[in-house]
């Protein structure tokens, strides 16, 4: 009896591991016939496009916790552009596939008829890109342009929405990875036409005619009163023809900041005594300040670089002297900037219009004072050659100029610091690599720029594009030399305004936020030719990439 109970718990328990290795093995071929079948779909272009665009998504997101993190972000930006190189070998993979074994390669002038041929693969991906199949329409569009040229402003207005569509077109491209030869093709050509377009109707601005041009706007931020027998100084663009919506924003803007003048002046120049300095020069839309030996010029209002593309501005003025200044564009984003007792800025963010906020500068918890650096810190050690050291524009490619806009710092930082002490500290301004517009000249006593000078900076241009469309919060500051010819508030003053009409031209006919530059006149401090003689290439605009200096989350 106890012989054949123990025979029937020995049989009882090999049934149960019978059931046992049954289930797993069930287990491990429902679960192995999923991986399988996804990778026998490898093989199909569309599905390898879909994984790629969910790839890329992903990268994106986690590029994004990485910069709220402030970890891994480097890591997080390489895995993004793995991602998108991903996208296009995916895409042209798809568009190989669709074409027969014996047919031609697509060229640059058949990619827009391409576009439209392509069917719905990737859905995901074909809605993003539904604004590319518009470039022929477009296109054509702008053909009435030398019909209409005994109108130049019928021909300023087609040129002006050429532009606008085929920026549309180029983000698209850029957002999907394809055809982003073509349409930055297309859009140089629209940009000409509409550069053309400008100076036909400023050739028939003459004096005395009712157009209102930037020579003539009672706009007191576009001119400087020449005084002591000095040159008058003009900004922006030679010619340009201004908005008169754009020109009753700015006399909102200046009625709703005189309120607050007279307070910040006030404040400036007790900081200024505070510090050992007086205020030396003001006027309407700047104020020079001299801290020991140093002269530094402050904008009253960087915001009106904001206002071209603006459909209303408000000030509001906060507690402890702040100022809260909210530009609203036609697209229903928002720039607000808020502004310290001192008029420096502390803070600023771009809304979009579906809520999603990016932060562009934040100071609002730095009270330290102000350090000057420039005697603290021991003498820069530049560890890389010269010529990535300082980019000039000239003779830079386009791997030289993306290189210098997105590299960190040269040196390991002690701290993150203000935007006040990066615009006054040369040595935390040599921190990080400069790019030198050698192409843009000046004449002697002047800050305009002509609209035949915007071709000359198209690949600065195109640059930053391409940097900004990854990085959207990048910050940049533009500087303004002078040679050593004329006074140094003169020339300070002239410096500045410099640095501002770079920022315009850059900002009007580029896709360049102007609020992710920050402009800043040096006068004839830092001279690149050692001599007190008329010198071009003293007369000069760089830029430099500073949001490592000013932001903890970059690096």
């Amino acid at each position: 009896m106890r012989l054949l109970t123990v025979v029937t718990a020995g049989l009882v328990a090999s049934a149960m591991t019978l059931m046992v290795f049954g289930a797993i093995s069930a287990s491990a071929q429902s679960t192995t016939a999923p991986v399988q079948i996804a990778q026998a779909n490898t093989d199909d272009p569309a599905t390898r496009l879909q994984d790629a665009a969910l790839a890329l998504k992903k990268a994106q997101k986690e590029l994004r916790a990485a910069k709220k993190s402030g970890e891994g972000v480097k890591a997080a930006r390489a895995q993004v552009r793995q991602a998108r190189d991903a996208v296009k070998a995916a895409r042209q993979g798809a568009l190989a596939a669709q074409q027969p074994a014996d047919a031609p390669a697509v060229t640059e002038s058949q990619e827009t008829e391409a576009a439209s041929e392509q069917p719905p693969v990737a859905q995901p991906e074909t809605t993003i890109r539904q604004p590319a199949p518009a470039l022929e329409p477009k296109t054509t569009a702008r053909q009435p342009a030398p019909v209409d040229a005994s109108d130049p402003q019928a021909r300023l207005n087609a040129a002006t929405l050429a532009v606008k569509d085929a920026r549309k077109a180029y983000r698209a491209a850029k957002k999907s990875g394809k055809h982003i030869k073509a349409a930055r093709a297309r859009l140089r050509q629209a940009r000409a036409e509409l550069n053309a377009a400008k100076q036909a109707v400023a050739e028939l601005a003459q004096p005395g005619t009712p157009t209102v041009t930037k020579q003539t706007a009672p706009a007191v931020e576009f001119t400087e009163s020449a005084k002591a027998g000095e040159p008058e100084v003009k900004t922006g663009i030679v010619g340009e023809i201004i908005d008169p919506r754009v020109l009753e924003l700015r006399r909102k803007l200046r009625q709703a900041r005189r309120r607050a003048q007279k307070a910040e002046e006030s404040a400036a120049e007790a900081q200024a005594k505070a510090a050992g300095g007086e205020i030396v020069k003001s006027e309407s839309d700047r104020i020079i300040i001299k801290l020991g030996d140093q002269f530094i010029i402050r904008s009253r209002d960087e915001n009106v670089r904001f206002l071209r593309d603006a459909r209303d501005v408000d000030v509001v003025q906060l507690s402890r002297g702040r100022t809260r200044t909210t530009v609203t564009r036609r697209n229903g984003d928002q720039i607000i900037t808020t502004t310290n007792r001192y008029g420096e800025i502390i803070h600023r963010v771009r809304r979009l219009s579906n809520g999603r906020e990016i932060v562009l500068i934040d100071n609002r918890n730095d009270n330290r004072p102000i350090i000057n650096f420039d005697i603290r810190l021991p003498p820069l050690v530049v560890p890389i050659p010269h010529r990535d050291y300082i980019v000039d524009l000239r003779h830079a490619s386009r791997a030289d100029l993306h290189a210098a806009l997105t590299a960190p710092p040269i040196e390991r930082l002690e701290r993150i610091y203000s935007l006040e002490e990066v615009r006054r500290s040369r040595r935390l301004r040599d921190m990080v690599r400069r790019i030198d517009l050698d192409t843009v000249t000046f004449a002697s006593g002047s800050a305009a720029i002509s609209l035949s000078q915007v071709r000359t900076l198209t690949r600065i241009g195109e640059a930053l594009e391409d940097v900004l469309f990854d990085d959207p919060d990048e910050i940049y500051l533009i500087e303004g030399h002078t040679d050593a010819v004329g006074s140094a508030l003169y020339n300070l003053t002239l410096s500045d305004r410099r640095a501002e009409s770079v920022a315009i031209i850059l900002s009007e006919s580029f896709d360049i936020p102007p609020e992710n530059l920050i402009t800043q006149g040096y006068g004839e401090d830092y001279l690149k030719i050692p001599t007190l003689a008329s010198e071009r290439r003293n007369r000069r605009v760089t830029i430099r990439r500073i949001t490592p200096l000013i932001r903890a989350d970059i690096r």
